[in-house]
């Protein structure tokens, strides 16, 4: 008899603590998804900073490029388009 209430009990253990340690893991599941959260935010800041250096850069260049182009006019003397 003690035999077959062994299972019972292993059960019993086994869901006792299911039940303890159920709270701590939905607790872990809610920081990470936080922390997923902020990594996101954090990212899309980031990704925001570099597409505007990008912009400044590229205006950067095309000024150089339009400042080149005003100097070989002059010193070609080829009329404005």
């Amino acid at each position: 008899m003690l035999k077959e209430a062994t299972p019972v009990f292993y059960y019993i253990k086994l869901l006792l603590l299911s039940i303890v340690f159920w709270p701590n893991a939905s607790g872990d599941v809610f920081t990470a998804m936080v922390d997923l959260e902020n990594l996101l935010a954090s990212e899309a800041s980031t990704t925001s900073n570099v597409i505007q250096q990008y912009i400044q850069s590229e205006e950067q260049r095309l000024e150089q490029l339009k400042e080149f182009a005003n100097n070989y006019r002059r010193n070609t003397n080829t009329p404005k388009p």
